[in-house]
């Protein structure tokens, strides 16, 4: 039976109206997340005290009594290995130990945790050790404050994980292009003995996150609005699909107003009493390729991508791909050192290099050397947001200050450069 590890405000586990899938024997072993930052230290003793991040994320409180005895206890944040994690992890130490009174833990979560899911449907999860994570139903959640509040019968590495969320979580997409979003849940198995309170048997191990029913999920929506099979200008279309809880959302043919962009989808879970749970994924609509050299804006360039690690050539012209650039508006870019996503600044000059042109021929670059042999640099930079192999696509975007240095007359002119380009790769 799928019982939700749904953290809900009430005590009591609540159920979508229908199973899928026959719960798992046992959880899925992951490897021990790695540091991911400094650990904080505390000595705690029989009186009981309070260890907390300096930001405020994560708070232990131990109750007097919980202690036999004065203890460094320890919070290390670590990478995230559980089944449907979100944020970083935590490595409480001393590893294993036990308490005579559980220890409360309060997790703040962020709105970037909620992204895709709802706080309801967030729980907290410890790794054993045999390395399976198990969820704890044990849990209160309080939306006006933020937090996940759980009792902890002793250390291990903990974990918020979803239990029930929707991808993508947030996108970019070009007019006219579409997306798939789908519905999962957190399978696991309840383990609660109701003639034994112990909060050790209120577990459930983890596995990897299966998509749900059609039936399972209501109430699709876009921007608010039940669109049926209508295609609206500002917010698109949404098709609901037949198999599973999925659904293909169309982007409008033009880039939307600010009010209507991003587009929210959202959809809701079909709960057995309880609280009802809405999920919404952002979709921001932007032109897929733009080009602005100076004063010129090119709203559909001609794009052309060269990629062979460890470079990357974006070049971005006004004509077509085989005119000559003279004459026209165009904007080149290479990056020497390409790994895949991130910033890759032209201050970087051994690798990294930036060229616009106009339509009088002049050619502007992100260095120069004027008539006393002083090199002079702009500031400008490839921002790579996107780069999906198995899709072959390359999102970024090429920005800040060129300049021209004429020889003759020792005039610098400078001219702002902006490009957005979402490409395949050849």
């Amino acid at each position: 039976m799928v019982c939700g590890l749904l953290m809900l405000l009430a005590a009591s586990c609540q159920q979508p109206d229908k199973t899928t899938d026959p719960a798992p024997e046992s959880g899925t072993p992951t490897e021990l997340g790695q540091p991911m930052g400094a650990a904080v230290s505390k000595s705690i003793g029989p009186a009981g005290g309070t260890i907390a991040l300096p930001d405020g994320k994560l708070t232990l409180v131990f109750p007097a009594g919980a202690l036999s005895r004065e203890t460094t206890i320890s919070i290390q944040p670590i990478e995230n290995k559980a089944p449907g994690g979100t944020g970083l992890a935590y490595r409480f130490g001393p590893d294993g130990a036990q308490f005579a009174k559980p220890v409360q833990l309060t997790w703040r979560y962020r709105p970037e945790d909620l992204a895709g899911t709802a706080p309801e449907a967030l729980g907290i999860a410890f790794q054993g050790s045999d390395r399976v994570w198990m969820g704890t139903t044990n849990v209160t959640v309080d939306k006006n404050a933020r937090t996940l509040t759980a009792s902890l019968p002793h250390f291990s590495d903990w974990s918020i994980y979803e239990q029930y969320f929707m991808t993508p979580t947030e996108a970019a997409l070009a007019p006219g292009e579409t997306v798939q979003l789908d519905v999962f849940y957190q399978p696991g198995r309840r383990e609660a003995n109701p003639d034994r309170p112990d909060p050790d048997d209120l577990i459930t191990p983890l596995v990897e996150a299966r998509k749900m029913d059609r039936s399972q999920v209501k109430n699709w929506r876009v921007n608010g609005q039940d669109l049926g099979s209508r295609f609206d200008e500002n917010s698109g279309a949404l098709t609901v699909l037949n198999e599973g809880a999925s659904a293909t959302y169309r982007a409008p043919n033009k880039v939307p107003a600010t009010p209507y962009n991003p587009v929210a989808v959202s959809v809701e879970l079909v709960m057995k009493g309880g609280p009802q749970i809405q999920f919404v994924t952002n979709l921001t609509i932007a032109a897929a390729n733009e080009l602005t050299v100076g004063s010129r804006k090119i709203q559909t360039p001609t794009v052309t991508l060269t990629v062979a690690e460890p470079i990357l050539s974006v070049l971005m012209t006004e004509l077509a791909q085989d005119a000559p650039l003279a004459n026209q508006v165009y904007l080149s870019a290479g990056v020497g050192k390409f790994t895949g996503t991130g910033t890759y600044s032209t201050d970087d000059h051994d690798f990294n290099s930036i060229v616009a042109g106009t339509s009088d021929g002049t050619s502007y670059t992100d260095m120069y050397v004027d008539q006393f042999g002083v090199r002079h640099d702009t500031h400008a930079k490839i921002t790579v947001t996107e780069y999906n192999r198995a899709k072959k696509i390359i999102r970024g975007r090429i920005s800040g200050s060129l300049k021209h240095f004429d020889d003759h007359t020792y005039e610098v002119k400078t001219i702002q450069v902006d490009g957005v380009f979402r490409a395949a790769m050849p």
